[in-house]
């Protein structure tokens, strides 16, 4: 664990430690072809973006510290913090439905493949926030 002395590379610290971990997470359900194993994975992964949102966005989290800046980047947070709920309710639509609907797995892999993307690509432009915040 790392020490948080309040500054915007501290939370980036943290962002980048639990971003691995997430990818981590999503690489085990990139190859994952049993159904039931794929539904307590998208559980899994529910909660540790629930969690990662958390760190993120409420008081002393990142998108807080950049806001002290002002309003460089109040547009690009805006966009970052409305996919936040975007993917919370992607990944929890599929959760219920990989258990509950019988779709063939093929469809749930498609759409996994397209949110692995899509988080991909926020991660990037979160770091990239970041990055552009610490120097």
């Amino acid at each position: 664990m790392t020490y948080d002395d309040g500054t915007i590379q501290a939370a980036a610290t943290e962002l980048y430690d639990e971003h691995r971990s997430l990818d981590a997470l999503l690489r085990t359900l990139a190859h994952t072809s049993e159904r039931k194993k794929l539904g307590g994975l998208l559980d899994g992964l529910h909660n540790q973006l629930h969690t990662h949102i958390q760190h993120e966005e409420l008081p002393g989290g990142l998108y807080a510290r950049l806001g002290a800046l002002g309003e460089t980047n109040e547009a690009e947070v805006r966009r970052l913090v409305d996919e936040h709920f975007r993917m919370l309710s992607a990944v929890r639509g599929m959760a219920v439905r990989v258990k509950h609907d019988d779709e063939p797995l093929a469809v749930f892999q498609a759409e996994i493949a397209k949110l692995i993307s899509w988080i991909e690509d926020h991660e990037t432009r979160e770091h990239r926030l970041a990055k552009a915040a610490t120097g």
